[in-house]
Order: structure tokens, then sequence, then C-alpha cells
């Protein structure tokens, strides 16, 4: 395998060697040729993260184990997965048990003394079953998710951790319900915000209005800013103006609840009465512009329109409806119609926002489920490709099993065929030894001798009462032993071969060569004639020997 500074001859023409030495001079590139380049280091470390990753150690912290028992695996939490990712039944079971829970928090009612109506007994007695529930759901979410370790896990997400709070308290509440623990039960009003868990629209807004926080208090201080700036020329304006009104003469009784002025255009007290100070002032002396914190919050009451009419009224009853119009109209409208607004278009930009992040993470998580449905699929496809692997491969060991039954079979049926064949042509040999012996003229005479010695009687022509085979049956054991050497040494070399047609007259004269020595043994020409014989058979094996040797 070549190492990364190598050149790659195979594709980008170069030499196989890690390169030109320093100072040599470049090869030209060929027309359509490509020069190989060194990687760099950030190649290299790309190249070897795809090919060969840095294992990573894990433990009981990193690695992806529910409660540290359940794995990925495990066919419990495939299960609660499962359950946990079944939008209709689980998601509408448990809004429908937030619902009646929050019902239930409605119908109580206080009554003296710790006093209970029949009804709120009977419905404290459903608390444990809504507890339950709400366990179960937390339960399942933990062996699904994890509790907290791992990425994805159930404390990872700020709704569970609200959720496992409303449990936790909730399980304690129950379970303690001997010992003083009435300040957790003020935690169950926070059941109804589990809701805001099971309705994404309202997820939603939560969320805009957290991710809006920075903005917002950026949009905060240009308003405390504004407020301030109103708050000082409020100051220079009515400083210690809102505390005069009309006292009855003589007497320190106020005669009206509204400040006045020493001169007009202010409103002038009447007849029997007389303005001056010592007054508590308006609103119980809360709207005023006495110091810089009652000028704020004066200010802030205007900005939100909520009674600033009477604060106008009282500024022109103080000094005169002259120019009070210049300080409270570009109040209302900066600060009113202009930074409140803001508030508003800053939470609206964010939610639009929030929502587009929803709208794609929902289509991430779409990406996602077609990428795992994909992967599945993939899967599936490669155990289908490898179980028709698998098939052909067992078919092809069917076939090559079939093909060596038929070779096996065609082998069996050629040995049968040559043991035929063979059989045949012993057959063959047979049927021509018994045309020849009975046909041959030594046979003839030996036969005539025979039937001369019998007294005529008629011998049948056959291998077993053949004259030839009836003489060696009578022959001695030493003459037999030669006479069937011959018999032999003549079968092995022409019998048992194709060309026995071819020396038929050599078997003749074996045959004649046979009644010699019948002949012979009947004691007719034995004295004579014995070198006749030896003279024969000296003929006989020369031929022999040289036809079938």
């Amino acid at each position: 395998m070549a190492r990364f500074d190598d050149d790659l001859s195979s594709r980008y023409g170069g030499s196989g060697a890690a390169g030109p030495a320093p100072g040599a001079s470049r090869q030209p590139v060929p027309p359509g040729g490509q020069r190989m380049y060194k990687h760099t280091i950030a190649q290299r470390a790309r190249t070897m993260a795809i090919y060969r990753p840095i294992p990573v150690k894990q433990n009981c912290l990193t690695v992806n184990r529910s409660l540290f028992i359940f794995s990925e695996d495990n066919i419990i939490r495939k299960y609660a997965k499962k359950i946990t990712e079944w939008p209709y039944p689980a998601s509408y079971l448990i809004l429908a048990t937030i619902i009646a829970n929050c019902i239930v928090l409605a119908l109580e009612q206080h009554l003296p003394a710790s006093d209970k109506t029949p009804l709120s007994e009977h419905l404290d007695d459903t608390e444990p079953y809504f507890i339950g529930i709400f366990c179960f759901e937390a339960g399942i979410k933990i062996i699904a998710l994890g509790f907290a370790f791992h990425k994805g896990s159930y404390l990872r997400n700020g709704w569970n951790v609200m959720d496992f709070v409303v449990v936790l308290t909730g399980i304690l509440a129950t379970v303690g319900a001997d010992f003083d623990l009435r300040t957790l039960r003020a935690v169950r009003v926070l059941r109804p915000l589990k809701l805001v868990s099971g309705i994404p629209s309202l997820q939603v807004v939560l969320k805009s209005i957290m991710k809006a926080m920075v903005p917002l208090l950026q949009i905060g201080l240009l308003l405390f800013f504004a407020i301030l700036m109103f708050a000082i020329i409020g100051l220079d304006f009515y400083m210690g103006r809102f505390h005069q009104t009309c006292f009855w003469v003589g007497t320190d009784e106020p005669a009206a609840d509204f400040p006045c002025g020493l001169e007009a255009p202010a409103r002038i007290c009447g007849n029997g009465t007389v303005c001056r100070e010592y007054w508590l002032g308006p609103n119980f002396g809360i709207t005023n512009f006495d110091n810089i914190l009652f000028a704020i919050l004066t200010v802030f009451q205007c900005i939100t329109m909520e009674g600033w009419v009477d604060i106008l009224y009282n500024a022109n009853d103080a000094t005169g409806n002259t120019w009070n119009w210049l300080y409270f109209i570009p109040l209302i409208i900066i600060g009113s119609f202009f930074m409140l607004n803001l508030v508003l278009g800053v939470l609206s930009g964010e939610r639009e926002r929030e929502r587009e992040r929803e709208r794609e993470r929902e289509r991430e998580r779409e990406r996602e489920r077609e990428r795992v449905e994909r992967e599945r699929e993939r899967e599936r496809e490669r155990e289908r490709e490898r179980e028709s692997r698998e098939e052909r491969e067992r078919e092809r060991e069917r076939e090559r099993e079939r093909e060596r039954e038929r070779e096996r079979e065609e082998r069996e049926e050629r040995e049968r065929e040559r043991e035929r064949e063979r059989e045949r042509e012993r057959e063959r040999e047979r049927e021509f030894i018994r045309e020849e012996t009975e046909t041959s003229p030594g046979a003839v005479m030996a036969s005539a001798a025979l039937r001369r010695e019998d007294g005529g009687s008629n011998i049948t022509f056959s291998l077993e009462n053949n004259p030839v085979f009836l003489v060696l049956r009578n022959m001695n054991s030493k003459t037999q032993r030669n006479y069937t050497s011959l018999l032999v040494m003549y079968g092995r070399n022409h019998i048992h071969t194709s060309k026995f047609q071819h020396h038929k007259p050599n078997f003749k004269a074996f045959l004649a060569t046979l009644d010699v020595y019948i002949k012979c043994l009947k004691g007719a020409l034995w004295k004579c004639d014995s070198q006749n014989m030896y003279r024969n058979n000296k003929c006989l094996l020369h031929t022999f020997s040289c036809n079938a040797l």
C-alpha cells in the first residue's frame, strides 16, 4: 500500500517512488496526464480520520447505557423508545392526565380550621393515581433516553427537568403525608406547566420569550434611559407643585383632592378657601415629581397609559394647561407608542425565528428519519443480497454436487459398458475358439482317433467335450502344465487383444501343434517323431514372440 507522500503511477502518472530528488529536473507531463502532488498535513489528517480513526475508550459515563444497565440494543430500551416516540396514544394520554389533574386542583376549596368538603376528600384520593402516571412517564423517558450523563439524556432537556421536579415533589408530598410538607404541595401549581411540554405551539412561544431576553434587555435599557430623561424634565417642571391644594380658611382641612395654583392659568381656589402647601398629594402622595425615584415611577405610569390622564389633569391644575402638552404628548408617543411596541416587535420577531428554527429542526428530524430509513433499507438490501448470494452459493454447491453425481454415474456407466464390452469380447473369443477348435484338422483327426478307440461313438464338439480339452484332462500333470503354459501364453498375447482375428493362422498352427501333442500322447508318434514335435514347438514359440510381444 502506498504512503501518503508516494506517487501513484497507475492513476496520476507518477513513478511510484517518493518523488524526484531535490534539484532534479521535473519530467514533462504527457498530454492528458496528471501530476501527483504530495498530501498536505490537513489532508493526511482527514484521510487518517476516515480510514484509520482513533479508537475512543468508553467508560461508564461516556457509554450510552441508560441507568448503566440498558444498552441501545436492549429490548426493554427499544420498547421504551417506541412508547415515547408513539405520538397519538401516549402523548394524548399524558395530556388528558395533566388536564384532569388541573381540574382536580381547581376544584379544591378552603374551609376554616383546615376542614375539607366531601368533594375535596374524594379529589385527594386521586392524587396517588396522578403521581403514578407521572412516575410511569418519567421512568419510560429515563429508560429510553438515559438519566443525565450522556448526550440527549432526560435531564439535558429543560422541560424534562421541570417534569422531574414536579414528580419528585409530588412523591415526597404523598409519601410524607404524616410530616409537615405543605410547602411541597405548593409546587403542584407547576403541574399545569406540564401542558407546555406536551403542546408544541406553547413550547415555541416560551422558547421565543427565553431567546428574546437579550434583545429585550437592550430594549429595556433604551426604555430606561428614555424614562430617566423624561423624569429629569419632570423634576424641573413639577417639583413640589403637586402638594398644593385648597384649604378652608382658618382650618387645616383640605377643601378638594386636587392641586391648585396661586396664579392663572393654574386652578384658583374659590371663596372661603386658600391655596397652600403641606398636602399629601394625589394618589396618597405617590404621584409626584419631588425626587428622581417618584419621578421615574410617575413617568412609567404615564408610559403604561394607566391613569396618565389624571396625572395630566393634576399638572394642568398645578401649573396651567398652556405648555403641559409639550411634555406629555412626546412622553406618550415616544414611551408608549414607540418604546413599548419595540418589546412587542422583538417578541414577535423572535417568535417567527423560533418557529422557523422549529420547522428547521422538524425538517432535520425528518431528514434524520429518512436517513435512518434509508440506512435500514440499505441494511435490508444488503441482507437480501447476502441471502441471495448465499442462495446462489448453495445453488452452485447443489449444481456441483449434481455434476459430481452425474460424473460418478457416467463413470460407473462407462465402467459397466467396458465390463459389458469385455464380457462381449470374452464371449466372442470363446465363440471364436469354439469355431476354430471344431473345424481344425487336428481336432477332426483327434476326434476320429478317439472315435476309433471308443468304438465309433459320436462326440459332440463343444468346449466341454472337445477332443483338445478331453486330451488335456487325460494328460499327466507335467505334460498338462506344459500345454497349459503354451495356452496361457497364447491367451495373454492374442485372445485378450483386439487383433486376435489377425492371428487366426497362428492359432491354427497352434491347433495343428496340439494335434501333434495328441498323437504323441497317444504313443503313436512319440518315439519316431519327437524331433518334429520339438521343431514345431520351437517354430510356434518363435511365431508367438514375433507377433504378440
